[in-house]
């Protein structure tokens, strides 16, 4: 089947998903994402939105096309990328139709009567851990506990009602749960952001595309990578991020994940696939897509 190519994203009557509860950070992104759409005349009637409780369950979910579109965080500006989303969309019926750039605010939740002192566990998800990692260090005797969601470590500490509890959630998060403020603003730096992917298993093409997203395997020869990467300065395209992970099936070889820009350059980009197609034992295109400002 032809790619279908079309302007924006088709969010009518859509299953939409993501990881985790209300309060979520993807949670947020979607939300967003729906306002945008509706102030662009978009309609948002007939949606349905669905949660899962794994990026796993969530792709598998894309995959089978139980879900229309999902939100899935690829990459987070302090502590890089989120490596099962990375490996789980390879080999899948996964289209990247849109990149989201969302602001990241963790602060210190309890619930209410609960204070600094009376802390003793501190649960979110481990990226959010880390993220916030110099803050933790000041309180070394707290005990932590990795999460598969901040939204879920809110949900999870608000049931408990225990005043030696407490997680690393957002804003909105502290309104859904009812829970208490105890340190605002905890991260590491305060520029931080995390990068969500728009996916689909829809076999569609962003017109005007700002990036491409790619997959390759080359030959175990000496400079067959080098190759392959003076397609692009000789396409004068940039490249703005390449990552290695293992092929999981082969030891000791890898694949290796591309990101191009590619705003005005279409026929650049396809130019430069076709050369970098016969120079790799494997290329697999994830999506052309747009940048969606939705912070």
């Amino acid at each position: 089947m032809a790619d279908e190519r079309v302007t924006d994203l088709q969010l009518d009557h859509a299953v939409l998903g993501y990881t985790g509860v209300p309060g979520a950070y993807a949670y947020e992104v979607l939300q967003n994402l729906l306002s945008k759409y509706k102030e662009k005349g978009g309609s948002i009637e007939g949606q349905r939105i669905e949660r899962c409780q794994s990026h796993r369950e969530l792709v598998q979910a894309v995959h089978e096309g139980r879900i229309d579109y999902a939100i899935l965080p690829i990459e987070n500006s302090i502590v890089g990328e989120v490596r099962d989303s990375t490996d789980l969309i390879k080999d899948k019926n996964i289209h990247i139709v849109g990149e989201v750039r969302h602001r990241i605010s963790h602060s210190l939740l309890g619930v209410p009567g609960a204070t600094l002192d009376t802390i003793e566990e501190v649960y979110s998800h481990e990226q959010a851990l880390m993220q916030c990692s110099q803050f933790l260090a000041t309180h070394s005797s707290w005990q932590l506990g990795p999460m598969s969601n901040t939204a879920v470590s809110a949900k999870f500490v608000s049931d408990t009602r225990d005043v030696t509890k407490a997680c690393i959630a957002n804003a909105s998060a502290q309104e859904l749960y009812g829970l208490t403020l105890l340190a605002p603003d905890i991260a590491n730096f305060k520029e931080n952001y995390t990068r969500f992917f728009i996916i689909t298993h829809k076999d569609v093409v962003i017109h005007n595309a700002h990036k491409l997203s790619m997959i390759v395997q080359t030959p175990n020869t000496p400079g067959a990578l080098v190759k392959v990467l003076r397609v692009f300065e000789d396409h004068q395209l940039n490249m703005v991020n390449i990552k290695s992970r293992p092929s999981m099936h082969t030891p000791w070889e890898y694949f290796f994940y591309m990101d191009i820009e590619g705003e005005g350059r279409q026929v650049e980009l396809m130019q430069a696939l076709e050369k970098v197609r016969n120079l790799t034992d494997y290329l697999q295109v994830l999506g052309h897509y747009k940048i969606y400002d939705v912070l």
